[in-house]
């Protein structure tokens, strides 16, 4: 019994530990369906590490093809993707501990106190934006947030999900 008690607190740890969220601008103006091709511009430091930026880099042509739009150097639009990374402490659930005395005619007393449990997160920003003709025509803003010691395949999965949803109304609709 403790062994599946200590199991599911871990699973919770980490479902609320890993999240997504995604805000997205774009020009009303432009037809979005017209684009076919997109390059990345690697000449704008991407501040990645390798791994992160692999991951980043198929996760947006693993869905940019499902959506009809595939990878060129002579491309309709220019990609750029700026990240920024922290790591933050959050204060979760606090446990109780109290001490309490009883005395006849059911009149007591007590005193508790909540011992916070502290964690520390990963945060991953990446501003995804979408320029044609040196003009910003799409920009997209995704919010990664995992254990610091994630592994390899948390990463990719939490990669995966987040620029899915980043895409996910790719192309607007007018």
């Amino acid at each position: 019994m403790n062994k599946f008690v200590t199991f599911f607190i871990t699973i919770l740890f980490f479902v609320g530990c890993n999240s997504q969220k995604v805000s997205v601008d774009y020009d009303r103006n432009v037809n979005f369906s017209q684009i076919r091709t997109y390059k990345i511009n690697t000449s704008v430091s991407s501040g990645l590490n390798d791994l992160d930026q692999a991951r980043l880099y198929d996760a947006l042509e693993k869905n940019f093809k499902f959506r009809g739009v595939q990878k060129s150097e002579q491309s309709d639009v220019e990609v750029t993707i700026k990240p920024r990374e922290f790591v933050s402490t959050n204060a979760g659930p606090s446990v109780g501990v109290g001490v309490g005395t009883g005395i006849l005619n059911s009149v007591g007393g007590g005193i508790s106190i909540g011992v916070p449990m502290r964690t520390k997160s990963l945060n991953q920003e990446y501003t995804v934006s979408m320029y044609q003709n040196n003009t910003m025509i799409w920009e997209g803003i995704l919010n990664l947030k995992m254990p610091v010691n994630a592994s390899a395949e948390v990463k990719q999965q939490n990669m995966d999900k987040g620029v899915a949803k980043l895409l996910a109304n790719y192309p607007p609709k007018k």
